[in-house]
């Protein structure tokens, strides 16, 4: 198994955080390990699953030196949107159009950026970031940054209409759009990608995101984004992805004992907190309650889930990235970590 080195002593990470913005500074971060460049020598090389792999180790080991600095950062995660970059606020500007790719993590900006360059026409104004909501899921999503309740994405079309917005639902990579007329200059679209493709059979390991997520991008492109004609247009997302995939050629997402040091369970104990830690948080990384004190007994450290409340709501999530569930998909979300909870934003202007 790879090595999830700490780079970072927490002593040295907590005082240097201390003088930045956290936020920005790990998404710098993450775009140097999820680097353009090396995208692009990696589509060029057809080596992207050997880019994936080592960007999500890389990812991996800054992770970790967060979490071991006793996680402060992720308390940034519970905060607004940064303002120039609140979802609201952008659907409700005179020419707000959004893209919002549900699903889309910082791994995708790459090519989309990729995309905007080959496209005449198509100019980069900025690429940033904004924040998912807390947990990170599509409901909290809708209910903390889009502000709209309880209206699920087909829902959304009667609360966007009283904003003046023309709404349009787009479910996979494959539907081309519905004609959007050039005088709507408020527009939302909702693609279901890359969300709805994690329970295919091929999103078991991580060569799903070179052989579904990569095309299904410059299908978007072609289907959804080329089809909005001139105007200016933002890429986003509700929430990113945890990729954890235990295959023996990917060892991604480090046991929960590389997080924890200084608990060295026996195999009996790995067995036992899995179906015990299965048992609070079932298929999800978060839980719409605190935990009882019985159960707070029950983690070897405190450091890996976070406790807050969510409009009044108590809730406990898993914090950071750990591997403790076997099977089913390696794209998983709904907790805190870096790449759950720090969201592209990418503005283009069309002419």
């Amino acid at each position: 198994m790879p090595s999830h080195s700490t780079p970072w002593s927490p002593q040295l990470l907590n005082g240097y955080l201390a003088t930045v913005s956290p936020v920005e500074w790990a998404y710098e971060r993450l775009r140097s390990i999820y680097d353009d460049t090396k995208y692009q020598r990696a589509v060029a090389t057809n080596t992207i699953p050997q880019w994936i792999l080592e960007a999500e180790r890389e990812a991996a080991s800054l992770e970790l030196s967060l979490v071991a600095a006793g996680g402060a950062i992720y308390d940034e995660f519970l905060k607004s949107q940064p303002t120039e970059r609140d979802i609201r606020a952008t659907v409700e500007s005179p020419e707000g159009c959004v893209v919002l790719l549900d699903g889309l993590s910082l791994r995708e900006i790459p090519e989309i950026l990729r995309r905007a360059a080959e496209t005449p026409g198509c100019s980069l104004t900025r690429v940033t970031w904004t924040l998912s909501a807390a947990p990170s899921e599509t409901m909290a999503f809708r209910q903390q940054r889009l502000r709209m309740g309880g209206a699920n994405i087909t829902q959304l079309a009667v609360p966007m209409g009283q904003l003046g917005v023309t709404y349009r639902r787009h479910r996979s990579q494959t539907d081309i759009l519905q004609p959007v007329s050039p005088t709507d200059r408020k527009v939302f679209v909702w693609s279901e990608f890359p969300d709805s493709t994690f329970g295919n059979d091929s999103a078991k390991n991580f060569g799903h995101f070179t052989t579904t997520i990569v095309p299904g991008l410059r299908q978007v492109w072609n289907n959804v984004v080329m089809r909005l004609g001139n105007r200016r247009v933002v890429i986003t997302s509700d929430h990113g992805y945890l990729l954890q995939d235990r295959s023996a050629d990917a060892s991604l997402g480090p046991e929960l004992w590389e997080v924890c040091p200084a608990w060295n369970p026996s195999r009996s104990d790995q067995d036992t907190f899995r179906k015990r830690f299965n048992q609070i948080f079932g298929g999800s990384r978060f839980v719409d309650r605190h935990l009882t004190a019985e159960e707070l007994a029950e983690i070897p450290d405190q450091r890996i889930i976070k406790a807050f409340d969510r409009d009044g709501q108590p809730c406990t999530a898993v914090l950071g990235r750990f591997f403790w569930r076997a099977g089913g998909s390696a794209f998983d979300h709904d907790g805190l970590s870096l790449m759950e909870c720090i969201l592209p934003w990418i503005e283009l202007e069309f002419a």
